[in-house]
């Protein structure tokens, strides 16, 4: 039986590809590049000053500051 997993970004059930590669944590590209966006969206942020590292390293699960659109599944400011 196949291995599932689970997207890092969606949190979706998936089945990796079998054409080898590195290790798959990503159901779509869409996830994948919706996760490299919030990564940019979040680094901006804290260079900016309106993110703290603290805030990240203390609550990487459920982040308060963090807001994401409906519409495109990326981070707004708050």
């Amino acid at each position: 039986m196949p291995e599932r997993r689970c997207c890092l970004w969606c949190q979706h059930a998936f089945t990796p590809r079998a054409t080898g590669g590195k290790a798959q944590r990503f159901c779509s590209p869409r996830c994948r590049r919706d996760f490299h966006a919030a990564r940019a969206w979040a680094l901006a942020a804290v260079n900016a000053g309106t993110l703290s590292v603290a805030v990240l390293r203390n609550k990487p699960q459920h982040n308060a500051h963090v807001r994401y659109s409906a519409k495109r599944r990326q981070p707004v400011p708050v």
